[in-house]
């Protein structure tokens, strides 16, 4: 039983350390996907409204994949 309890644990912990990479990776995704949608947005609300290219759009220093400058 001990083999057992300890190749279960082994098996928990391995579980545990997938999701976490998961929820990493699924928390990357999310950003960049509200970056690319932002950024949409803003090109939209340009072109339409002149106002709207006065707002400020923080960008982090960092390209993105969905931000246009990477």
């Amino acid at each position: 039983q001990a083999k057992e309890a300890k190749s279960l644990r082994k098996d928990i912990l391995s579980i545990v350390k997938n999701l976490d990479e998961i929820n990493r990776t699924n928390a990357e995704l999310l950003r960049r996907s509200i970056d690319y949608i932002d950024f949409m947005l803003n090109a939209i609300f340009v072109n339409d409204n002149p106002t709207y290219s006065n707002r400020c759009t923080c960008q982090s220093a960092t390209p993105r994949l969905f931000d246009g400058r990477a």
